[in-house]
C-alpha cells in the first residue's frame, strides 16, 4: 500500500513538473511576443510644415542597431548630409526653417510610443514668401532629393531578435511636392 502511494505521489510530482515547464515556455513565449517593437515611419503634411518621422508604436522598447541612409543607393552618413550637398543651407533659409533629426547611434532606446523624426521643413513665418522661380526651383530640388532618399532602419527587442524596417521617401514627395507646386 505504502508503494502505491509513493509510486502516485511520484507520478503526480512529474506530471506537475511537465506541466509546469509547458506553461511556463508558453508563458515566456507569450511575454516575448507582446513586447515586440513595431516600427512606423510616419509623414505630416499641412501648409506651413512638413515632417518625417520615425515611431515605435509597438507594445515594447525598440533598441536601434543601426540607421542606413542611401541617396541613390550611395550610403550617406545621415539625412542632413543628403541635403547638404545639393541645396546650400543659406538658400534654404530663406523660405524654409529646416531641421534636421539627430544622427541616430547604435544602441538607442527607443520606448513605446516614443518617436524620432528625420526631417522637418517649416515655411518661416516672419517673412513673405514670394513665390517666384527660386522658390519653385528650390521645391523641385527638395522634392527630388526626397524621391532618392531611402531609410533603412535595423533594430531588436529586449530579448535580441532583430527585425528591419525600410521606406523609401518617394511615397511622401509626391504629395508634398503637389502640395508646394500649387
Amino acid at each position: 500500500m505504502e508503494n502505491v502511494l509513493a509510486t502516485c505521489a511520484l507520478f503526480i510530482s512529474v506530471v506537475s513538473l511537465v506541466t509546469a515547464i509547458i506553461f511556463g515556455r508558453s508563458q515566456m513565449r507569450h511575454e516575448k511576443n507582446s513586447v515586440v517593437p513595431f516600427v512606423e515611419f510616419m509623414f505630416f503634411d499641412s501648409e506651413p510644415q512638413f515632417y518625417v518621422k520615425l515611431k515605435n508604436v509597438g507594445m515594447g522598447p525598440m533598441i536601434i542597431e543601426s540607421m542606413i541612409v542611401t541617396l541613390d543607393d550611395i550610403e550617406k552618413a545621415s539625412i542632413m548630409s543628403c541635403f547638404k550637398s545639393i541645396i546650400p543651407r543659406e538658400e534654404m533659409k530663406k523660405y524654409y526653417d529646416f531641421e534636421y533629426g539627430r544622427i541616430i547611434s547604435k544602441d538607442r532606446v527607443l520606448s513605446p510610443d516614443s518617436e524620432l523624426f528625420f526631417i522637418s521643413l517649416k515655411e518661416c513665418k516672419d517673412i513673405e514668401i514670394v513665390k517666384d522661380n527660386d522658390y519653385y526651383n528650390l521645391v523641385a530640388r527638395l522634392a527630388d532629393t526626397f524621391r532618392r532618399i531611402k531609410i533603412k532602419i535595423v533594430f531588436r527587442d529586449i530579448y535580441g531578435k532583430e527585425f528591419t524596417a525600410e521606406r523609401n521617401l518617394e511615397e511622401y514627395f509626391y504629395a508634398w511636392y503637389a502640395e508646394h507646386l500649387t
